[in-house]
């Protein structure tokens, strides 16, 4: 195992010849030529495994060859554990040889050892077996259960730090000379806290039972405002000088109590602490199995180490076996360099044998190669194997099981072998919604007993083969807006489409990731199959179905109104599924021109539209269709596209047929006999752009066609409509899906049925679920158990005081006797959460127009010595983006904006959930987890990320904006941000490297020096089609990252990776009254619901979550799919996780239906595209534009969550 010390040896080096050299590699080390080779390398302020594995690879260079014969094997001391290698002194080249041979007397003597039977070994092996580990070996068994056979050489971590670096391989990971701190000893094994820092050796009692550790937190760092040249996780000399290392005391661990004691000296301890809950768990505690290492009483002498040969340093060497307590959890074997010779897999290293072939469980635990993992001097990843079920159609089994019913229907295909694809080629150019037409006659006149299916577009397939072979071309008619039109229809032989591959996907069958990836091609067919019957009857739009409402119209603002549909989509579980939902679309009513107007704008009729209305109604109207009609003209009825808005009938001139300008007005009134009764509201611009002269039509005699289908974003007035006319309880909705299903009548589809002999279920699949326990929750005097998703606050686990604030009022509408109120309000609502709140000062200001964001800043600079600003503003988007402007990057001050509406005659629930926000932002932690999960037991990042893209309006002068979080605490709760800038409908995250390497700086800084030993990454916005993509981009670019810190590359923290989806249409709905929360609502599954059989991935890692109670309508579960899983998680340690993550928002007092660090990826993703608001962003230098939205250092640095 690794070495074990105790307080009592830390002078014991001083003895015999061990002082002398002691003293003389001191003296004459600083003179010694520095040479680029491992062994010169600087020292560090850490100490990393990488850094033990060169020195033993040092050692055994030097060392006889006679110490290549077995030993007797030690014997084990009860009282001593190993120490981690994160623990390992400060050692640099000045220092190397004394402190090697003292680790190899360390392995030679008795109480080094830990095994509990004898272990046949080389001498030295202990140690160098510890080299080879990764820091995710942390959490491997210290006891091994039976003797293990003799191993030699140095494992595979020896063996990588033995190569050779030349200069031009990789010259930035030199790092340079560091003199040690004053005090330090070279040579002497000083405990650590931390990686880097080295500690006095006093001794510390032992705290009383129930302590938890406190800490001081040092200076923040800004994950934005890190230098990009920063490449170690070392400290400057400004950050930690050395005297204050060296006075710092040994085996305080910061946030995440010791690793060198039990627990923290108790003078840590805040003046002000809170009470704290019965039973607190101390910070991130060693799992059950490693518990806290005791301070051994008393240590044998060392004995002197035997000489050995020097090896050869290319020599390849057998793996040595590690001890395996939990043979089920098998750890991830190291990156090996791609010059080396291959080394047996972690699994053969635990069992001694080859790895036998087929499916493996946990595919991600396989050692990434350079190209996969880590730079390798531009070499794109390759495919990275995502995780496979344990066991196939396998599950987890925490929590109640129940059924439940789901909006998916059983599909039976009879025709599993192949369909026939054909490419369609029609001319010329028609408008989309005639090609089903056109494609529909050709059918009846040429193959009228046959019913292929076509998508709509150019794809059509059948089954089996149309009787015309490879290829035919012929024209066909149709009538079109009472024309008769002709096209000349080619239909071209494309491919094969094996159906079979869907019994091989339900099986798992396929090498790689063959397994993991839905045969698309497949699945592309049966939607088309089944698309054919509902396209020919309703509007498509997309993967849904629309008809306009008979019975009642839903009447939206702004010209629109809403129209019923249903979706469908063709979806494959452990079985195929036709999944089917309602839906609801908003449609352009279909108004005379005239009449829009008059509803878009308050303006009169009788006067020409100008500046905001012209504006509003151009954009309404743009590349829809019009319908022209002259009443006195019947014959002059067409329809046109409009192109955009002209000048008025009064004012727009053009030239007739003789050449005579004239107005259009004059042209109705003289020349049409049609006086036009609107001649000053504008003319539409119609028909094709490229025309020398315009075609201009009054508007007053053109009518919108009905069923258009726009995709301009809704007013906040829409969506709330829209949301209160779709929020319905489950079984009104259950009732509308299977309406929908009997109105689509998929088996009496003769393309379904006879054609493909595909048959549809007329009822919902049950499936099991299970009901997850809800986390308990740490306040600070008690903990709290959420009930139906809800909980009622206690005190804030750590409520900060709020002793000088002030109030600015914008809104012209809210009086001070209210402003007064609502301050009151403030101060004695804090009193029940636990933070003290002084009387502000409170200013009422009038903001200019055109004038608001520099007339804020002026503001914001006269109070700038304030905790917080609570701002007052009206129901005005523009003016909160002002404020955040502001306050965020112009002056540096943290604010609260509360909408004016809110303040008059406040309510306590509402004050209350604005201090849940405050307490945050002053960096309060609001509420914890009572039982944290397994993997926040030891040091853990959580982090959210997301990719928010402009709307199809702005897309050209808008970026995508992406959004990282990540956790800086051991409860996960506090977060920081890091957001780049990126090319519009840019998916995968540019800069991921840079910003993962900026908030693992910052984790590092917040914590005492403490790397994060697991990354949790909750990935959001990915598409199934994306994850292969995005998992070769984003995991290779996270490993990247992580050598960026630590440039040895030893640095390598287990990894899991999720992708976060909301974006489905798959609904629950219980089967009876005891498996609701809310019978009497909304008749919806209990929260924490979750499915991970049936309709999930028959062998991926995936499945659905209900994690909130749903507030109206039916709840939405959030889908998770684990692309990658150093971490060997099973399905209850994911579930659980995903579960208990979702209670840490801090912005309510009730569970979300995503994960935090999600959740704040959104907000964070929002506040950039704040920022970007009235501005005119260069969409050719993006890297500018990020650094003019740079946020003060006096608010992202101090404050990190500010933005909640």
């Amino acid at each position: 195992m690794g070495k074990k010390k105790s307080n009592k040896n830390k002078g014991e080096t001083s003895q015999g010849q061990g002082a002398a050299q002691q003293q003389s590699q001191q003296t004459t080390q600083p003179q010694q030529p520095q040479v680029p080779s491992p062994s010169s390398e600087a020292p560090q302020l850490q100490t990393s495994k990488g850094d033990k594995s060169k020195k033993h690879a040092k050692t055994q260079q030097q060392a006889s060859p006679q110490q290549e014969q077995p030993v007797q094997p030690p014997q084990p001391s009860p009282r001593v554990q190993e120490q981690r290698p994160s623990e390992l002194p400060v050692q640099g080249a000045w220092q190397q040889r004394e402190s090697q041979r003292q680790r190899s007397e360390q392995r030679e003597s008795p109480s080094s050892t830990h095994s509990p039977s004898p272990q046949p070994q080389q001498a030295q092996g202990r140690g160098r077996g510890r080299g080879t580990q990764q820091f995710q070996q942390r959490e491997s068994p210290r006891h091994s259960p039976s003797p293990q056979p003799q191993q030699q050489g140095r494992g595979k971590g020896t063996q990588q730090r033995r190569q050779p670096q030349t200069p031009s391989a990789q010259p930035q990971q030199q790092f340079p000379q560091v003199q040690p701190p004053p005090g330090f000893q070279p040579g002497t094994p000083h405990q650590m806290q931390s990686p880097g820092l080295p500690q006095q050796p006093q001794q510390l009692s032992r705290p009383p039972p129930g302590f938890t550790p406190q800490y001081q937190q040092p200076p923040l760092g800004s994950p934005q405002q890190v230098p990009t040249d920063q490449g170690s996780w070392r400290m400057t000399q400004q950050e930690i000088p050395p005297s204050q290392i060296q006075q710092q005391p040994r085996g305080v661990q910061g946030p995440w109590g010791t690793k060198g004691v039990e627990a923290a000296l108790p003078q840590l301890q805040p003046q002000h602490q809170l009470q704290q809950p019965p039973q607190q768990q101390p910070p991130w505690q060693q799992h059950q199995q490693q518990p806290l290492r005791q301070q051994p009483q008393q240590q044998p002498p060392r004995q002197q180490p035997q000489q050995q040969p020097p090896r050869q340093q290319h020599q390849q060497q057998p793996p040595r076996q590690q001890p395996q307590q939990q043979p089920s959890r098998q750890q991830p074997s190291r990156q090996q360099p791609q010059q080396q010779p291959q080394q047996p897999h972690p699994q053969q290293k635990a069992t001694g044998g080859p790895k036998e072939k087929g499916p493996q469980p946990s595919t991600s635990q396989q050692p990434l190669t350079p190209s996969q993992g880590q730079p390798s001097g531009g070499q794109a990843p390759l495919d990275l194997a995502i995780p496979k079920r344990k066991k196939l159609n396998s599950a987890g089994t925490a929590g109640r099981r129940i059924v439940i019913e789901t909006n998916h229907l059983a599909l039976t295909i009879k025709k599993m072998d192949r369909i026939i694809h054909y490419d369609v080629v029609i001319e010329p150019d028609t408008p989309k919604k005639n090609l089903r037409a056109v494609m529909e006659e050709f059918r009846l006149r040429f193959y009228p007993d046959r019913y292929p299916a076509f998508d709509g577009s150019r794809n059509l397939y059948s089954s089996p083969e149309l009787p015309f072979g490879q290829q035919i071309t012929r024209t066909v008619e149709i009538r079109d807006d009472d024309r008769t039109k002709s096209y000349n229809v080619t239909i071209k032989f494309a491919s094969l489409v094996d159906l079979s591959i869907l019994n091989r996907y339900f099986q798992g069958a396929g090498d790689g990731n063959q397994h993991m990836l839905t045969p698309q091609e497949a699945i592309q067919c049966l939607d088309v199959v089944l698309r054919s019957a509902p396209a020919l009857r309703c509007v498509p739009v997309g993967r849904s179905f629309f008809t306009k409402p008979r019975d009642r119209i839903i009447e939206l603002s702004g010209g629109m109104e809403m129209y019923y549909g249903f979706y469908q989509s063709a979806i494959l579980g452990w079985k195929p599924f036709l999944n089917v939902d309602v839906a609801h679309k908003p449609f352009p009513k279909v108004l005379n021109i005239i009449d829009l107007v008059k509803e878009l704008c308050e303006c009169s009729m009788d006067a020409e539209l100008t500046g905001r209305d012209y504006e509003t109604v151009d954009k309404f109207l743009r590349n829809l269709k019009v319908q022209y009609e002259i009443p006195t003209h019947p014959a002059s009825k067409r329809v046109v596209r409009i192109n955009q808005l002209d000048k008025s009938a009064s004012r727009a001139r053009f030239r007739n047929e003789d050449g005579r300008e004239m107005t259009v007005e004059y042209y109705f009134a003289n020349v049409k006999s049609y006086p036009l009764r609107y001649p000053h509201m504008p003319c539409l611009w119609v028909g094709s752009r490229t025309r020398d002269s315009k075609i201009l039509f009054p508007a007053e005699l053109c009518t919108l066609v009905e069923g258009q289908v726009t995709n301009r974003a809704m007013t906040p007035d829409q969506t709330s409509k829209m949301i209160k006319v779709a929020a319905t309880p489950t079984t009104v909705r259950k009732n509308k899906i299977m309406s929908a299903v009997k109105a689509a009548q998929f088996n009496r589809d003769p393309t379904a049925q006879i054609e493909f002999g595909i048959s549809v279920s007329e009822e919902f699949a049950k499936v099991p679920a299970r009901v997850l326990n809800a986390p308990p929750l740490g306040y600070a005097t008690r903990n709290v158990t959420p009930s139906r998703g809800v909980w009622r606050a206690d005190k804030f686990k750590n409520g900060k005081a709020l002793l000088k604030w002030c109030i600015i009022c914008v809104d012209g509408r809210t009086r001070m006797q209210a402003l007064q109120e609502f301050a009151d309000m403030m101060i004695s609502q804090g009193k029940l959460v636990g933070m003290e709140i002084a009387k502000p000062t409170i200013n009422v200001i009038t903001l200019q127009r055109g004038r608001q964001k520099r007339e804020l800043e002026d503001q914001f600079s006269r109070v700038k010595g304030v905790e917080l600003v609570v701002v007052v503003i009206p129901d005005d988007k523009d003016t909160y983006n002002y404020v955040k402007q502001a306050a965020e990057l112009s002056v540096g001050t943290l604010t609260q904006c509360v909408r004016g509406k809110n303040v008059f005659r406040p309510k306590p629930a509402t004050v209350g959930n604005i201090l849940l926000k405050i307490n945050a932002k002053l960096n309060g932690v609001n509420h914890t987890l009572a039982e944290r999960p397994p993997c926040l037991n030891r040091p853990c990042m959580i982090m959210g990320a997301d990719v928010t893209h402009p709307s199809i309006e702005s897309k050209g002068t808008l970026p995508s904006v992406a959004a990282v979080t990540a956790s800086h605490d051991p409860q996960a709760f506090q977060y920081n941000i890091c957001w780049r800038l990126q090319p519009p409908t840019q998916e995968i995250i540019t800069d991921l490297a840079n910003i993962v390497k900026q908030h693992l700086l910052f984790f590092y800084k917040k914590n005492n020096q403490m790397k994060p030993e697991r990354i949790i990454f909750f990935r959001d916005g990915v598409s199934e089609g994306q994850f292969q993509t995005v998992l070769n981009a984003e995991v290779h670019t996270i490993r990247q990252a992580c050598t960026m810190v630590q440039k040895d590359g030893m640095y390598k923290p287990k990894i899991t990776f999720l992708v976060v989806q909301k974006r489905h249409h798959t609904r629950f709905f219980p089967t009876n009254d005891r498996d609701s929360d809310d019978r009497d609502r909304n008749f919806n599954v209990p929260a924490g619901t979750i499915v991970d059989t049936e309709i999930t991935h028959p062998t991926a890692l995936d499945f659905y979550l209900v994690s909130h109670a749903s507030i109206q309508g039916v709840a939405r579960p959030t889908k998770y799919r684990i692309l990658w899983d150093d971490n060997d998680m099973n399905e209850d340690e994911v579930e659980q996780l995903t579960y208990h993550l979702c209670h840490m928002f801090t912005r309510c007092t009730r569970s979300v239906s995503y994960p935090a660090p999600t959740y704040y990826a959104h907000l964070a993703a929002a506040r950039a595209k704040v920022y970007c608001e009235q501005r005119q962003i260069n969409m050719n230098n993006l890297e500018f534009e990020q650094q003019q939205l740079a946020i003060k250092p006096e608010v992202i640095n101090a404050l990190p969550m500010f933005f909640v």
